[in-house]
C-alpha cells in the first residue's frame, strides 16, 4: 500500500465523526384507536404483524392499513372467562408463531390463516423457530415451565430449567446453537441442540439478538458483539458520537435485526436514541433519532418500523441512499476492532478477524505517519486474532494501527498514556 494511502487512513481515523446524517424523521403509525401498547413486531417483504396485549394485527401495505386477525380459538378461550394475553411473535418462512398466555398458537400460512394451538395451556413468553428447529420459553406461572425444543416434524419437548423468559436461535445453525434467559436471571447457551446449556459468564450486559451478516452469525448484546457464539466479546467501536472534540459512546444497544448484508441496531444513552446501519465494526449513523428508547425493530416493504418504550409504533421510509449502503459494508468477519483498553498504559490488545486465508500486515504508526512497529506480517488462516502492543519505550500520544490484507484496509486511533 502506498504511503499516501496510509496517511489518508490515518487522517480518517483521527478526524472521522460518527458517519452520515440523513435527517429523516419517524412517523407515528396508529393501527386502531385505543388498542393499547404494542408488545412485539415482525415483518417480511410482503407483510407486517403487530400484537398488543389483546389482539393480533396484519398489514400488507407497509402499515397504511391494518386488519385485526386475532385467532378465533384465542377469542373462544377468553370467552370462557379466562384472562388472555399476547406476548411474542415469530416467523419461520410463512409460518407465524404467536406466544400467548393460553399457549403457543401457530398458522401454517400467514396469508390465509388457519390457527391451531401447538402448545397449551401455559404462558409462552418467547418463541424462536428457524428452519423448523424451535425454542420456546415458558414462564414459571404455568403448570409446565422452562425451555422447550422442537425439531422438524416433531412436537415440543421439555428441555431445560424451571422457568424461562427469552430464547434466541442462531439462524444459520438452529439445530445446534441457541441462547436463553432462565429464571435464575442468567443467560445460557447451547451448542448441541439443547443437550447441554452453559452460563454465559462473560456476556456484556443483556442479550439482544443474533443477526446474519454475509453468512456469518453475529451475536449482539447490549454492550458488545461476538462472531464466535459468545466466546469472545468486542465492543462497538463505531457507535460513538462527536462532542466538542471528544468521542463518546451512544449508550447501549436496545434492539437489533439483520438487514441485507449488514444489520440495523438501535442504541440509547437515556438522552438520545439512534438507529445505525452496517456491520459491528463499521456502523453508519442513519441520522434517525427518537425521544423514546426503541425496543423492537422490523423491516417490511422498504420501511423500518419500531416499537418505542411507550408501546407506540413508528415508521420510517428507508431512503435509497440507505438501502444502497450495504454494498459498501465490508464482509462480516473482516474487521479491525478498536484496541482495548484505550487509552492504555503501557499495554493494549488489538483484535482483528479474517474470513479467508491470506497475507496480513498490521502496523503501528505515529501521528505523523511514521511506522514505529509491526505486529503481524505474514500468511494467516481464516479466524480471529488478538495481538498485544507494549508502549514501553514510546512517547505518550496518539498512534494509529493500520491493517492491510488484499483489498481491505482499516485504521484505528489509539492513545498511549504515561
Amino acid at each position: 500500500m502506498k504511503s499516501a494511502s496510509i496517511f489518508i487512513l490515518i487522517l480518517i481515523a483521527i478526524f472521522a465523526v460518527s458517519g452520515l446524517s440523513y435527517g429523516y424523521e419517524w412517523e407515528r403509525v396508529v393501527i386502531a384507536p385505543e388498542i393499547g401498547e404494542i408488545q412485539d413486531l415482525v415483518g417480511t417483504d410482503e407483510a407486517l404483524f403487530a400484537i398488543t396485549h389483546e389482539a393480533l394485527y396484519k398489514s400488507l401495505d407497509a402499515g397504511n392499513t391494518w386488519e385485526n386477525t386475532t385467532p378465533s380459538t384465542y377469542l373462544e378461550y377468553k370467552g370462557r372467562g379466562k384472562q388472555g394475553g399476547f406476548y411474542s411473535l415469530d416467523l419461520d418462512g410463512k409460518i407465524l408463531y404467536v406466544g400467548t398466555k393460553p399457549g403457543l398458537m401457530v398458522s401454517r400460512d400467514y396469508v390465509d390463516f388457519a390457527w391451531e394451538f401447538e402448545w397449551g395451556w401455559d404462558p409462552v413468553c418467547d418463541v424462536d423457530v428457524e428452519q423448523g428447529y424451535g425454542y420456546m420459553a415458558i414462564s414459571r406461572y404455568g403448570s409446565s415451565s422452562g425451555i422447550f425444543i422442537k425439531t422438524p416434524g416433531s412436537g415440543w419437548m421439555y428441555n431445560k430449567g424451571s422457568s424461562a423468559t427469552m430464547v434466541i436461535a442462531d439462524p444459520l445453525q438452529p439445530d445446534k446453537v441457541a441462547y436463553a434467559h432462565m429464571g435464575d436471571f442468567k443467560y445460557y447457551r447451547t451448542r448441541d441442540g439443547g443437550q447441554q446449556w452453559t452460563a454465559l459468564t462473560d456476556l456484556p450486559a443483556t442479550m439482544v439478538n443474533v443477526a446474519v451478516i454475509n453468512n456469518i452469525s453475529c451475536v449482539v448484546a447490549s454492550d458488545g458483539y461476538s462472531f464466535d457464539s459468545g466466546d469472545t466479546w468486542l465492543n462497538f467501536p463505531s457507535l460513538k458520537g462527536y462532542n466538542y472534540g471528544r468521542y463518546y459512546w451512544y449508550g447501549y444497544v436496545t434492539a437489533c435485526i439483520g438487514y441485507k448484508n449488514g444489520m440495523l441496531i438501535a442504541s440509547s444513552d437515556s438522552k438520545i436514541n439512534k438507529v445505525w446501519l452496517g456491520s459491528p465494526d463499521k456502523m453508519i449513523d442513519t441520522g434517525l433519532r427518537h425521544q423514546d428508547r426503541l425496543k423492537t425493530l422490523a423491516v417490511s416493504q422498504d420501511h423500518l418500523f419500531s416499537v418505542s418504550s411507550g408501546g407506540n409504533l413508528f415508521r420510517w421510509g428507508i431512503p435509497d441512499v440507505i438501502m444502497g449502503v450495504e454494498e459498501e459494508i465490508e464482509p462480516a468477519g473482516f474487521f479491525l476492532a478498536q484496541n482495548y483498553p484505550n487509552p492504555f498504559n503501557p499495554i493494549t490488545t488489538i483484535t482483528y478477524s479474517l474470513p479467508v486465508d491470506q497475507n496480513v500486515l498490521l502496523t503501528i504508526h505515529s501521528i505523523t505517519g511514521q511506522e514505529v512497529a509491526t505486529l503481524a506480517n505474514g500468511y494467516k488462516t481464516a479466524g480471529q486474532y488478538s495481538v498485544s502492543w507494549d508502549g514501553n519505550g514510546y512517547s505518550a500520544g496518539v498512534y494509529i494501527a493500520v491493517i492491510r490484507t488484499g483489498d481491505y484496509y482499516e485504521a484505528i486511533k489509539m492513545i498511549l498514556l504515561k
